[in-house]
């Protein structure tokens, strides 16, 4: 889904081709005029530049920039007006294509969320949380690297963006490998609804890692397969990586930093919102209902930038 853009006209800058991300309306009508110092969350601008050439061909191109809600919108207008005539030199260029082209790595996209939580998280919580991804998402190889199964599994499945109780409740019966889907039932789940997302490369490989089965818990208890495994043997095994690392972080911080990381890279909320399985306001500010595609598009690319 397109982003809703909505044209910034200040009288304090040059703000030709710059246009306010206003996914959840916050501002009306055609143009802003003017505008709060401070902006009550991150935000986007999009810069658009337009080139006619001598046989009066005209091309065009844009270019995204984040801000954080530490910015005041002024200065934020500012710095991407700076940026025109460098975009436009591109465009001239023809190497406008490469620009828009380009997506961030994954190191890319973590360097830009820092930057922007930088003044919202703590000292102690930033070294955690860069610990955690240098140790066990941004070295190599992928990031889940517990040796000893199923519980390397079960973090790519949390990698994900699965609660841990969706992921210990799935059975066989939940998988569809020739829909290429899975499903974490209703009483499974938060929003107490069937959500069904598709399967990526890496599920897949745990699947056959663990032994593809017919019914039955796939992540069942170490000692009777007919009983799902416990929270508190996962979250033994989960303490013991940390105790390796020495940081604290919680299993459900995987969350955020995925979410976190996909928005930093450019993914829409809805396309976010879709691979966390929201279905309300209160986390990704908009209820949007994205195909399953979406969602598993956005997971690719995720992965793609581990690897």
């Amino acid at each position: 889904m397109a982003d809703k853009l909505i044209k910034v006209n200040l009288a304090k800058a040059d703000c030709r081709g710059i246009y306010f991300v206003n996914n959840d309306d916050l501002f009306g009508g055609k143009e802003i005029h003017s505008a709060p110092t401070y902006i009550n969350r991150d935000f986007k601008l999009v810069l658009r530049v337009t080139h006619t050439n001598e046989s009066n061909m005209r091309t065009q191109t844009k270019k995204s920039y984040a801000f954080s809600k530490k910015i005041t919108f002024l200065q934020a207008v500012r710095q991407v007006s700076s940026q025109r005539e460098a975009l436009l030199q591109k465009l001239i260029e023809g190497t406008h294509q490469e620009e828009k082209r380009r997506i961030p790595t994954l190191k890319q996209a973590w360097e830009d969320y820092v930057e922007m939580k930088k003044n919202q998280l703590s000292a102690n919580t930033l070294v955690s949380y860069t610990t955690f991804m240098n140790k066990w998402i941004l070295s190599e190889p992928t990031l889940s690297k517990s040796p000893i199964e199923p519980f390397r599994s079960i973090f790519v499945w949390l990698s994900h963006g699965r609660r841990q109780n969706e992921i210990l409740s799935l059975s066989w019966e939940d998988i569809n490998f020739e829909n290429g889907t899975y499903t974490i039932k209703f009483e499974n789940n938060k929003v107490r609804k069937p959500m069904t997302y598709k399967l990526t490369h890496e599920l897949i490989k745990t699947l056959e890692t663990l032994g593809i089965g017919e019914k039955g818990y796939i992540f069942h208890a170490l000692k009777d397969n007919t009983k799902k495994m416990s929270k508190e043997t996962v979250r033994n095994h989960w303490n013991k990586i940390l105790e390796q690392v020495g940081i604290k972080i919680r299993m459900h911080d995987l969350r955020h930093l995925i979410g976190g990381t996909l928005v930093s890279s450019g993914k829409t909320l809805e396309q976010v919102a879709s691979v966390l399985g929201h279905t309300s306001t209160s986390v990704t500010k908009r209820y949007s209902k994205v195909r399953e595609e979406v969602a598993a598009e956005s997971l690719d690319d995720f992965f793609k930038r581990v690897r």
